[in-house]
């Protein structure tokens, strides 16, 4: 489901010339994001609810892949800002909802694997970046054949059409005809509290999780910013090779996550800062390099994307894996998608803090501006993620919980022996 994104770059970037205020791109993305970020929990409970009716999620998934067809030849037409923020604010919006049901069905593998969160998602993520690596290998060759970014844009809808054959002709549970479909007010039965509070799909533990993901997505970034600026350094064509580098490394930095040892994986404390560092450490070094030097040579911008990309990867997967772990049993795909949407909100502060930043320091092409700060801003950015170690503490009830279903993984698995089908944890 992943869909190639450079040449809607281009269009925003050259196109229609948002690289001469950098800002701009920030808050347009913010807001245009915003909406996808509301609607995934909404989108989740629904998926959920056709999946408890023995419905199944597929029905949903290929109608949103349908809409997503159709948003993005919208957004690939677009003539000024305003169209544009409507076309990719379509985009997002789909691709979200697709994101949210597609998420549910991970829930529900983790826990009937008995994996860690940590496990199952940086899996799903690997799929995401292997379509990614797919889609962004073609994106150069579709921005220097074709005649426009646009029509470059337009060639994205195999995205989506790849995704509904995938939908179709990929297995899912089917309802069981014997069993009766659950009542709606049935879902919140024997459940405590205001009624309205029965939908959350999340619990009192969730809170000090959610604290964490809220604080981590605050951190303003600097990508938005470093994409307008390499739209001024390279090619159409070395841009959309850049962002090939960052699918590669996005993928790499999956593989090294995976590496290490499972125990650790599951110990979610010891993850964060490890990987929180090393993307503190290595993109400040690579981008601060790149700005101050004034260097130009078109691959050196693929090679740390590469780099930074990796790490960005690694540092991201435990987020992924804490909003798995606190996805509530009966609603995964809502209970994953509320847990997202807090990083959704965080993700829009951060956005609106990195357009003030950027235009306070005056960076950017347009006039009275230079792009002399950039090292300023990727500096304090990156520094500013360190700003999750003093919460780490808040994550020591999950790390808890996963040693002691540790150290009852052996009772399980001889419980499952004694059945009838005896089955291992093993051996799934």
């Amino acid at each position: 489901m992943s869909l190639p994104l450079p040449a809607f770059n281009l269009i925003l970037n050259v196109d229609l010339h948002g690289n001469a205020y950098p800002e701009k791109v920030n808050t347009l993305y913010a807001n245009a994001l915003l909406l996808p970020a509301l609607a995934k929990p909404v989108v989740g409970c629904l998926s959920d609810v056709l999946q408890k009716w023995k419905c199944g999620r597929r029905r949903l998934l290929v109608a949103v892949f349908a809409l997503w067809c159709g948003a993005i030849i919208l957004a690939a037409r677009s003539t000024t800002l305003n169209m544009y923020f409507v076309g990719f604010m379509s985009v997002s919006l789909a691709a979200a909802a697709a994101e949210s049901i597609l998420d549910g069905a991970s829930v529900e593998l983790m826990r009937s694997l008995d994996l860690s969160g940590a496990e199952v998602q940086s899996t799903a993520y690997g799929m995401r970046m292997a379509g990614s690596l797919a889609a962004s290998l073609v994106s150069p060759v579709t921005v220097l054949l074709l005649p426009s970014h646009s029509a470059a844009a337009s060639a994205c809808i195999v995205v989506p059409l790849a995704g509904i054959a995938s939908a179709v002709f990929t297995s899912w549970p089917q309802r069981c005809a014997a069993e009766e479909r659950p009542h709606l007010s049935s879902i919140t039965a024997g459940q405590s509290g205001p009624w309205c509070a029965r939908w959350w799909p999340l619990t009192a533990a969730s809170a000090a999780p959610a604290l964490f993901l809220f604080v981590r997505s605050t951190v303003p970034s600097e990508n938005d910013t470093w994409f307008s600026f390499m739209s001024t350094k390279v090619t159409g064509v070395w841009f959309s090779i850049a962002m090939m580098g960052s699918n590669l490394g996005g993928i790499l930095g999956l593989l090294a996550f995976q590496a290490l040892p499972k125990r650790f994986v599951k110990q979610i404390i010891p993850t964060i800062l490890l990987t929180t560092t090393l993307s503190v450490v290595i993109g400040a070094l690579v981008r601060c390099f790149l700005v101050d030097a004034d260097v130009n040579a078109p691959w050196a911008f693929a090679l740390a994307h590469l780099l930074v990309a990796a790490v960005d990867t690694a540092a991201f997967l435990p987020s992924l894996a804490l909003c798995a772990q606190c996805a509530s049993k009966e609603y995964a795909a809502a209970g994953f998608a509320a847990m997202a949407l807090v990083l959704d909100m965080g993700d829009q502060f951060s956005a609106r803090l990195s357009g003030f930043l950027t235009e306070d320091w005056l960076i950017g092409s347009g006039q009275g501006r230079s792009w002399g700060n950039l090292d300023r801003l990727v500096l304090s950015c990156r520094v500013g993620l360190l700003v999750v170690v003093p919460l780490c503490p808040l994550l020591r009830g999950l790390d808890a919980a996963e040693q002691e279903s540790d150290r009852g993984s052996g009772d399980v698995e001889r419980e499952r022996d004694t059945g009838p089908l005896r089955v291992s944890l093993a051996e799934g």
